[in-house]
């Protein structure tokens, strides 16, 4: 895919030269032949594309005057081990790396810049690290190679040929020694259409011989190798009907590409003069709004093409890469019942387009870039690095047979607070006393959401020497005005009742901006400028502990975002709670923990290096004032600073941070 499907702004850049290469790896091994392509496929499973990344270049076409290359170039960033853990976690086995090679290479002598060849290497190891099938490829590249294919000159002909078999000497060579587990694909979606003659044909034949030969000649463990060879536009029907694969020293070693995009259904985001988007798939069919049904390329559609490609490949022992496949999301123009048909109706497309392909042989791989905005195609979160799409990422785990994923599936941490009633003032007196958990955002916009769920344990006794105490929980929020005056709103997680006293449970707030709501939700101050989250406790004669496995905000389209990370960090407490700590997680897994707060931080991420220390990761340059208040936002200290781009390590006041939080302004 050459689009920029939801290319999202993220919040930080992982410097590539922070990564730290082990010495020894999963993916080098001796030259020993390595298995054949069939073998493979078979433990291929279901794969992920890490779209908008290391192919992303951005510049004009016309004059190929590029103006930035790399993750950055679209907003994004360098893949990193939280990244790949959680595509790992979520149950694929393969990954399939878009890269571009042209804007990071002398192009007159054709001579890959070293510095990003240690680049992509370190995103490789990642995921040969994590024991992930890996895939990467010369992608659009600004389509030194893809739009030159058809109706050529002899003389771009051979300048485009010399450069395919200058670049995959070059990467081959780099990566000869990685096992199995590394495979190449010679190109992207080569631009020949289904008006092309056959000399087009030809001449991307060429291209494909010329990325066989130069890969084998590097010899290594490249000398078996699986190569991945992309039919014209990896177009079904352009493969079954014209596609003839290159010449191979070596039998056995060779897989076709080909990608699915029923346009209407999976790509189309306007109306246009020939037809309309279709928002509606499968068994989910709409009665009250038919022209959006995607009836010509239903079940069946998907059937009379796959079959195509196990005729024509996979029976013959050629496996079929579907190297990019998947649908956008209609969650930004849908709603009510309409919302809901729609996210059935293209989970089932997931699912069944993942089942048919693993019934023939196939290796389905979704195209996906992280962004969670409208239009996207994403399962897994690059914002906090934990499964978003849950709906679609299910359906493709029950085509392979693999158990539904429930929010809390993907951490090893819990957040554990400590109550001790009698440990307080309070315990002198009659009267309650408070504990409370706070999780520091900076001026959060939570109007997105419609729901916040929090997954907890509520362990102890509420009772002593006769008297029968209570415990009552609320999720708090602290919002400012236009004067910036602090503003507190609170609502009972329990609902009036008891706690699931020694289990496990899913306790739901839901979310309002209308007051006529403010019994049945919790209605924030101010929803766009949240400055901090808390749950704060009421107690009387409680002593026990209250374990949380995850904070989810929820949207109405099904999918949710998370507050906090307890795995890379823990919250502030204050009153009654005695102790926080981080415990593995060993109960019923079910949940959605973040890897970090990058929802919530709006262009910043801080982290606490301890000791009234920070590192403040800015996605510009800019002066910002950072002050540390009290759970009551009383200002305890504040500090203006002037921040560049990227990291800066500021610091705050060891003292005043201990029992505050940051906000910046």
């Amino acid at each position: 895919m050459n689009k920029r499907i939801d290319c999202i702004k993220m919040e930080y850049r992982m410097n590539i030269r922070s990564f730290l290469l082990p010495l020894f790896f999963l993916g080098v091994s001796a030259f020993a032949e390595l298995p054949t392509a069939k073998d493979l496929a078979a433990k291929m499973g279901f794969g992920i594309n890490i779209g908008n990344t290391m192919e992303a270049i951005s510049g004009n076409t016309d004059t190929g005057v590029i103006t930035s290359a790399g993750p950055e170039a679209w907003g994004g960033k360098y893949p990193n081990k939280e990244f790949i853990t959680a595509i790992k976690n979520a149950g694929y086995s393969t990954v399939r790396i878009p890269v571009s090679w042209y804007a990071h290479a002398d192009t007159v002598n054709n001579v890959i810049h070293q510095s990003w060849m240690d680049s992509v290497k370190t995103v490789v190891d990642l995921c040969v690290n994590a024991g992930l099938y890996t895939i990467i490829n010369i992608h659009w590249d600004f389509g030194w190679l893809e739009k030159h294919i058809d109706k050529v000159d002899a003389a771009t002909k051979d300048r485009v040929n010399a450069r395919q078999k200058a670049f995959w000497t070059q990467i081959a060579t780099a990566f000869k020694e990685y096992d199995e587990h590394l495979l190449f694909a010679s190109a992207n979606e080569p631009d020949v259409n289904d008006q092309a003659g056959d000399e087009a044909h030809q001449t991307l034949l060429l291209y494909h011989q010329t990325f066989v030969d130069a890969v084998r000649e590097t010899g290594g463990n490249n000398a078996s190798r699986s190569l991945i060879i992309q039919a014209a536009s990896t177009s079904f029907d352009l493969a079954y009907s014209k596609m003839v694969m290159p010449t191979d020293k070596i039998s056995d070693r060779l897989m076709a590409e080909v990608h699915f995009y029923p346009y209407t259904f999976t790509l189309m985001d306007g109306d246009a003069d020939w037809g309309k988007a279709s928002y509606y798939w499968g068994d989910y069919l709409s009665t009250t709004d038919p022209e959006r049904n995607a009836t010509w390329c239903g079940k069946e559609f998907v059937d009379e093409n796959f079959d195509k490609m196990k005729e024509k490949f996979t029976s013959k022992g050629i496996p079929v890469v579907i190297g990019e496949f998947g649908a956008m999301s209609r969650s930004n123009i849908l709603s009510g019942a309409d919302l809901e048909l729609h996210i059935k109706g293209r989970a089932q497309f997931y699912g069944y387009v993942a089942k048919a392909a693993k019934d023939r042989g196939m290796i389905p791989i979704t195209w996906e870039t992280g962004g969670t905005g409208p239009g996207t195609m994403t399962t897994i979160s690059t914002a906090d690095y934990t499964v978003f799409d849950y709906p679609v990422m299910n359906a493709i785990r029950t085509a392979y047979g693999l158990p539904e994923l429930t929010k809390g599936a993907e951490t090893n941490k819990m957040l554990v607070a400590t109550y001790d009633y009698f440990a307080t003032e309070a315990a002198k007196g009659d009267s309650s006393t408070y504990g409370q958990i706070s999780f520091d955002v900076v001026k959060s916009d939570i109007t997105p959401y419609t729901s916040i769920s929090i997954k907890a344990n509520i362990s102890g006794t509420t009772s002593s020497d006769g008297k029968y105490g209570y415990t009552g929980f609320n999720v708090v929020t602290m919002s400012s005005d236009e004067k910036a005056e602090w503003q507190w709103r609170e609502f009972s997680i329990l609902g009036g009742k008891d706690p699931v006293w020694g289990k496990w449970h899913e306790y739901k707030v839901p979310l309002s901006q209308n007051i006529a709501d403010s019994a049945t939700a919790l209605i924030s101050y101010n929803p766009k400028k949240i400055v901090f989250i808390g749950i704060q406790s009421y107690l009387q004669y409680f002593k026990g502990s209250v374990a949380i496995d995850y904070i989810a905000f929820n949207k109405a389209d099904g999918t949710a975002d998370t507050l906090y990370s307890f795995n890379s960090g823990l919250a502030n407490k204050d009153g009654a709670v005695t102790k926080l700590e981080l415990l593995p997680y060993s109960e019923t897994p079910s949940g959605l923990i973040p890897a970090r707060r990058a929802n919530f931080s709006r262009g910043f991420v801080i982290r606490d290096e301890g000791f009234g220390n920070f590192t403040v990761v800015s996605d510009r340059n800019c002066v910002r004032k950072f002050v540390v208040t009290d759970a009551l936002g009383k200002v305890l200290t504040s500090k203006t600073v002037r921040l560049s781009k990227g990291e800066n390590r500021i610091r705050l006041g060891e003292g005043a941070f201990e029992k505050g939080f940051v906000v910046v302004k």
